[in-house]
């Protein structure tokens, strides 16, 4: 059970207390849910507004409905924006602005992965770009739970007793799921590869529509196993829907092993098992969250025990001559193709292919201090955040990706923090920031006298601020082969750098490489100001001079003060505003000095 449908952050979401009120609990959720998944994925929000991305979502029963309903008088119209069922997809493309289609489909207890399918086809074909999917239930109203045991599929003790001959019904589970899929050229963050998803339906049965289809799933099992190319001795493990009925659990297990057990002995089960023993029956959700348990195992290489299984039950062919093989203890996984089914009791029969997907990760040693960047509604969040990126800084991608997610407007994620990493020693801090509107990015470029020994040597680590100054180097090297660059920010002496030239020609070097790597992560300025030779640089981050002619200029501006023999003066930096300056400079120039 969901421990609370009563906290919603509404603001967040661009919703009025009015309308969160009379908000379906299982489409509040489910957006902080969504949220989470695309985030998850590598993806900012802010990025795919207005992309061609498709909502897939799955919702059976609208307990909210009935409940929210009555006794409604002037709420009545936000009341249907909020409780009308094809809206929680479309609430999902409003919020994120998706301009690509916006389903809420239905098919009982296969919903979740039929609306896989549907997002699948529409990814594989281009009708969409990404796809969210994913599948809500809430139970609000007992009278479900009474008709579910009128029709006799319940446990009495709430427990799933999948493939025991003790099976006696599943207890309900409540379950809000969410996933971001996409095609391999565009995903970042990647848990696992759905190779298939396809669904059927059991047509007429005897015994009533609610009673599955041995000849069906059988159908649909080598179906899937044509249109893929896998043998079903490849089939290494299969989350089974079982939900621990008496009926369904020996004709799914049974239509199992007679497509991917017939090559298959004692010695080489196919391992099965289901989630509904560890956590109950998720019903419209349960697809989805048996795809999720298989991504977990695809990810952590090992197989989570099934519970509650003791005896076989003796009309499942397959535990019986040891061809199946439920797994009762954590279990090595081996890399095979792994299966997802659902089945609805109203006769969709779904199945799902899934694979590992091979990425090569490279581990990235922390050289130099790394920024680790968060923001967050809260400050616990943020520091949350911080601490378990700097736990995984080895992973450049995920540090990459953790940095770039970061970046959201203040007034939706008012709280800010950094941690500068090294090894595992850092320096963390976190702040609320005020907000404002389209706060503007300026670049202020220094003049003569801010040049010191070992300026910019740090900075060689970062291969953009190094190949800038590397560019430089050899620019300068063409007009004046005394001038070394690279010597003079890493080695040298304070009257080293102190020299015109040399002052000049490091400080622009430096600027111009920051301008670069700033550039590289997307920073550009709304303004920029520079002061003496900063105004050198200044033209250069305002693209109207290249990186050579930047560099050429403050050479030969160097050149022409050394040339020029200027009279000896002097430069203050007086801490005083305009109007105070203003009264000093005439009382001295009524004294016969000149300032010009």
């Amino acid at each position: 059970m969901l421990k609370t449908l009563s906290t919603f952050d509404a603001s967040f979401f661009g919703m009025l207390p009015v309308e969160a009120n009379t908000t379906d609990p299982q489409l509040r959720i489910l957006l902080e849910v969504a949220y989470e998944a695309i985030v998850d994925g590598g993806f900012n929000p802010r990025e795919l507004k207005g992309s061609n991305t498709g909502v897939y979502i799955g919702s059976s029963y609208a307990d909210a409905n009935i409940v929210f309903c009555q006794g409604l008088d002037a709420e009545g119209g936000s009341a249907l924006t909020g409780l009308v069922p094809a809206l929680i997809a479309n609430r999902l493309s409003y919020f994120f602005d998706f301009k690509g289609p916006s389903y809420t489909s239905d098919a009982a207890c296969a919903t979740g992965l039929l609306v896989l399918e549907m997002a699948f086809k529409d990814v594989l074909n281009g009708k969409c770009d990404y796809a969210l999917v994913g599948a809500v239930n809430i139970t609000i109203r007992p009278q479900m739970t009474m008709a579910f045991g009128q029709l006799q599929v319940l446990s009495p003790d709430g427990k799933c007793k999948t493939f025991d001959k003790l099976a006696d019904g599943f207890g309900r589970a409540e379950g809000i799921v969410a996933l971001f899929i996409t095609r391999e050229s565009l995903c970042r963050r990647v848990y696992g590869h759905l190779v298939h998803s396809i669904t059927s339906h059991c047509g007429f049965i005897e015994q009533g529509i609610s009673f599955p289809s041995m000849e069906a799933q059988t159908e649909l099992f080598r179906r899937v196993l044509s249109e893929t190319g896998i043998s079903p001795d490849e089939i290494e493990y299969i989350e089974t829907h079982g939900t621990g009925t008496t009926t369904g659990d020996p004709i799914e297990a049974n239509a199992v092993h007679r497509v991917f057990c017939q090559n298959r002995t004692k010695d080489n089960p196919l391992l099965i098992g289901s989630v509904k023993t560890n956590m109950g029956h998720g019903e419209c959700t349960s697809g989805l969250i048996g795809l999720l348990k298989v991504l977990m195992i695809v990810n952590k290489g090992f197989i989570p025990p099934h519970v509650h299984f003791h005896d076989p039950e003796p009309s499942i062919i397959g535990l019986m001559d040891g061809s199946l093989k439920v797994v009762t203890e954590p279990t090595k996984y081996l890399g095979g193709p792994i299966g997802v089914n659902a089945f609805g009791f109203g006769g969709v029969n779904a199945t799902a292919i899934v694979k590992p997907y091979k990425v090569k990760r490279q581990d990235y040693p922390c050289t130099i201090p790394k920024i680790i960047i968060s923001s967050g509604r809260t400050k616990e969040g943020v520091t949350k955040n911080l601490q378990y990126v700097a736990a995984n800084m080895t992973d450049g991608a995920f540090h990459f990706l953790a940095n770039h997610v970061a970046d959201c407007p203040v007034e939706s994620m008012p709280y800010r923090g950094f941690k500068i990493q090294m090894d595992k020693s850092g320096t963390e801090y976190v702040e609320k920031v005020k907000f404002a509107c389209n706060r503007p990015v300026w670049f202020i470029f220094t003049g003569m006298g801010s040049q010191w020994p070992g300026m910019g040597k740090d900075l060689m680590a970062i291969e953009t601020f190094r190949k800038s100054i590397e560019k430089c180097h050899n620019i300068l090297n063409v007009v004046n082969p005394d001038i070394q660059l690279l010597d003079l920010i890493m080695n040298g002496t304070k009257e080293q750098v102190n020299e015109t030239i040399a002052a000049f020609v490091t400080t622009t070097s430096i600027q111009v490489a920051l301008v670069n790597c700033l550039k590289e992560l997307g920073i550009h300025p709304d303004g920029m100001i520079g002061h003496s030779m900063g105004e050198t640089a200044c033209a250069f981050a305002d693209e109207l001079m290249t990186e050579e002619q930047t560099i050429l200029a403050i050479y030969w501006r160097a050149r022409c003060v050394l040339n020029s023999n200027p009279p000896p003066g002097y430069m203050a930096s007086v801490g005083m505003y305009y109007l105070i300056i203003e009264r000093f400079y005439e009382a001295f120039r009524i004294h016969g000095y000149d300032f010009s």
